[in-house]
This record gives structure tokens, C-alpha cells and sequence, in this order.
């Protein structure tokens, strides 16, 4: 065995390929991102959905149950993005009120509010007034980025 082939011994990865693409991982990254910047975290139950929708529309053949990517998938994803993504715990709405509500924060929320109208073009009965009562916005574990 020469020096070229055991170097490429070394480099083969092992287990089970990723199930989606380097290109359809990307835009999950891509999509987790986005929803972060628009301080809308994701929970692991929602990128396993996500994951699982996008395998389906992309007819990927894959061995999720249930219209979910599992655990293993999620982790394997996690490890891979480890340089853009991180599980975080989040901290409860008190703090988060006490030290979020700043004006940068403000006018970032609304020039996302902006942008996404612009793009949209929502119709007047598709914009809603939501009070936070009763809304929960801290999960039991958070995707933090």
C-alpha cells in the first residue's frame, strides 16, 4: 500500500452518509439562520420537521418515521454546523425583557417587520394584532446562533 492510499484510508469517513445533501444542509442552515436574525429561535422538534419536509419535497429517499427526521440526524447535523450553530438553554422573560428592550433592538425588530412586508405584501385581513398573553416564547431548549 502506497503513502496516497493510505492517506485516503485515513481520510474516509465512517458510519452512515448524511442523509441530505451538502447543498440541502446548507439551505437548512441557511433557513435556521434567517429565522434567528428575526429572533424567532427553533426547537430540535422543529428542525427535525423541517429536515424531514425538505428530504420529501427534494425526493430524497430517507428513513424517517412519523413526518420527522430522528435524534441521530439532529446531532449529526448539529456536529457538522458546530462553527455556525449552537444549543443553547434560554433564559427566562424577565431577564430577557430587562436587558433586550434597547433601540437597537427595537429598530432591528422593525426593519425586519419592514422587510418581510415588502416582501410579502401581506393583504390588510392577513395582518393580525397578537397580545403576548398566554404566547410562550422560552422552550425547554433553544437553538441559540
Amino acid at each position: 500500500m502506497n503513502e496516497s492510499q493510505s492517506n485516503s484510508i485515513l481520510l474516509r469517513r465512517l458510519g452512515r452518509p448524511p442523509v441530505l445533501s451538502e447543498e440541502l444542509e446548507t439551505k437548512l442552515v441557511n433557513y435556521v439562520l434567517t429565522m434567528e436574525s428575526k429572533f424567532y429561535g427553533l426547537i430540535r422538534r422543529d428542525l427535525e420537521y423541517m429536515a424531514y419536509q425538505l428530504a420529501e419535497a427534494n425526493n430524497v429517499p430517507n428513513p424517517f418515521r412519523d413526518q420527522k427526521a430522528g435524534k441521530n440526524l439532529f446531532h449529526g447535523f448539529m456536529r457538522r454546523h458546530a462553527d455556525k450553530l449552537s444549543l443553547r438553554k434560554p433564559t427566562g422573560t424577565s431577564f430577557a425583557r430587562a436587558s433586550g428592550f434597547t433601540r437597537i433592538n427595537v429598530n432591528t425588530f422593525f426593519d425586519n417587520l419592514n422587510s418581510v412586508y415588502e416582501e410579502h405584501r401581506f393583504p390588510p385581513e392577513s395582518i393580525v394584532n397578537v397580545d403576548e398573553t398566554g404566547i410562550t416564547i422560552v422552550y425547554k431548549k433553544h437553538l441559540r446562533f
